[in-house]
């Protein structure tokens, strides 16, 4: 007499859960979509370099992924240009595309009259979603990650050198300092240090977003640095350059952050 209460009991079970309609995915609280160009450098003293100009990217998403980040007036369009320093300027962007466990970006002009070709990166994820090994023309750099999850040191091959950074966190799960070494086939051999200071508290606006060209560093901590340094020494210990500058990350009435502006302090 149990037994058809019992198969009662298993048939709700396994079917009045597939009847509910599953809920739509909800968005982060804080979702990045703009941000200044100086904030996503990978190595960010080539925002200072004389041919670079600052600009504005926007994010678009689709699925919860990055799907494009257009880069706004970074492409001279000589030929309507007017040549009395009226330049014009067209938007480049990075498109991407999804297959697996690999991501690829695309760079593209905004225009169907400028020849040129699209320089593509690959990226390798790991089963956590987090960049393993990116392949950009004839570099191949190699992500390792500590037991905590924190990226730990990343080895480029490549262009005649090798470059090993080795990244180090303070206890709030933020970076701190990288020494870095670079080694080239010629036998020259240079040590890079950098060093992010002056945390904030805020939420980081670029934490996993490690795919977007340039954002991997600035991915990797939980809050915002204001303070950006950099040293160089050849193989003698005799230092070749430096220098510092400031990060003025703002925040809005929420109290996330705002990714506008920078500079040297």
């Amino acid at each position: 007499m149990k037994r058809p209460f019992l198969l009662r009991i298993v048939f709700l079970v396994l079917i009045l859960p597939g009847c509910t309609p599953e809920e739509p995915a909800k968005e982060p609280p804080f979702q990045l979509k703009e941000f200044f160009s100086g904030f996503a450098q990978s190595q960010l003293f080539y925002s200072f370099v004389a041919d670079y100009k600052p600009f504005t990217s926007l994010i678009e998403y689709k699925n919860g992924k990055v799907s494009r980040v257009t880069h706004k007036k970074t492409i001279s369009d000589l030929e309507h240009s007017s040549g009395f320093g009226d330049i014009v300027l067209l938007d480049s962007y990075h498109e991407y595309s999804y297959e697996g466990n690999t991501v690829e970006l695309i760079w593209k002009i905004d225009s169907d009259k400028i020849i040129y070709t699209p320089i593509k990166v690959k990226l390798m994820l790991d089963s956590r979603g987090r960049v393993a090994t990116r392949i950009a023309g004839k570099d191949t750099t190699s992500y390792y990650y500590s037991e905590r999850g924190e990226l730990s040191k990343s080895i480029t091959h490549g262009n005649g050198q090798i470059i090993t950074r080795d990244f180090f966190y303070d206890t709030n799960d933020n970076l701190v300092r990288i020494n870095g070494l670079r080694e080239t086939n010629r036998g020259f051999v240079y040590h890079i240090f950098e060093y992010f200071e002056n945390y904030d508290t805020a939420i980081n606006g670029f934490n996993g977003l490690g795919v977007i060209e340039g954002a991997l560093i600035r991915s990797l901590s939980r809050n915002n640095f204001h303070q950006y340094s950099r040293s160089t020494y050849d193989g003698n210990n005799f230092k070749i350059d430096s220098l510092r500058y400031r990060l003025a990350v703002k925040y809005d009435s929420k109290g996330y952050p705002i990714y506008q502006d920078y500079y040297i302090k």
